[in-house]
């Protein structure tokens, strides 16, 4: 279940506001899939879920971001997260790559 987000492109979709000007920041063909990431991301009480398939590339971050977590949506954009207790917390939409 998803506790706190980060920035309002994760949460204006998240919340089904897809035309806001911080959900356009993600290009439209990639809502579908940040969108039901975030839905699978509600529903699920344990990292180790998004594990399959591969092509969600669940791993730890390093560096400035150590402490998160990096699931792919597609090419450079991810949505990063803490996970703690059962929960995800601080989630972000950013391409960082």
């Amino acid at each position: 279940m998803i506790k706190s987000f980060g920035n309002k492109t994760a949460q204006d979709l998240a919340f089904g506001k897809a035309s806001t000007r911080h959900a356009r920041l993600l290009p439209q063909q990639h809502h579908q899939r940040a969108i039901d990431l975030l839905e699978f991301m509600e529903g699920s009480v344990d990292v180790s879920d998004f594990k399959l398939p591969s092509s969600n590339r669940l791993h730890k971050l390093g560096n400035e971001l150590a402490g998160y977590w990096s699931i792919t949506i597609r090419g450079g954009w991810r949505i990063i997260f803490k996970f703690d207790d059962g929960y995800y917390w601080d989630v972000k939409i950013l391409d960082y790559h």
